[in-house]
C-alpha cells in the first residue's frame, strides 16, 4: 500500500484488513468510521479506533452511540446506513432499510 509515492503497508489485503491503523488504510476496504474508543469500553481515553459498517450494529438497548439516519444505500445483500453521530457522518449495515431522520443505538460487534 502507497501512500503519496512511500509505502505505508506491505503485505496481503488479509494482513493489512487486520492491521487497519488510519483511515487511510480502511479506506481501501470501503467505507469505514474513526469513532471514540470510549464508546465502547469503561476506559476514559480519546484515543480512537477504526470501526467499519459490518461491525455496528442496531441495539435493542440504549447506548452511548445514538445516530439519525440520513441515507439508506441498497448494496444486494444488504443496506449502508448513512447516519449523524454528534455531527459527523458515520456507516453502518442494516438488513433492511431504515428511515430518514429515525433515532437508532448501535453497538459494536467483534472484530474479525
Amino acid at each position: 500500500m502507497l501512500k503519496n509515492g512511500a509505502e505505508e503497508l506491505f503485505g496481503t489485503p488479509e494482513f493489512i484488513y487486520k492491521i487497519v491503523a488510519t483511515e487511510y488504510q480502511a479506506g481501501f476496504f470501503g467505507e469505514a468510521n474513526l469513532l471514540p474508543k470510549s464508546l465502547f469500553s469503561s476506559t476514559n481515553s480519546s484515543e480512537e479506533i477504526i470501526v467499519f459498517p459490518h461491525q455496528l450494529k442496531i441495539s435493542e438497548e440504549k447506548t452511548s452511540l445514538e445516530v439519525t439516519v440520513n441515507k439508506s444505500y441498497f448494496k444486494g445483500s444488504h443496506y449502508l446506513m448513512e447516519a449523524d453521530y454528534k455531527g459527523k457522518t458515520i456507516f453502518f449495515n442494516s438488513s433492511f432499510p431504515l428511515k430518514k431522520d429515525e433515532l437508532y443505538y448501535l453497538k459494536i460487534l467483534e472484530r474479525d
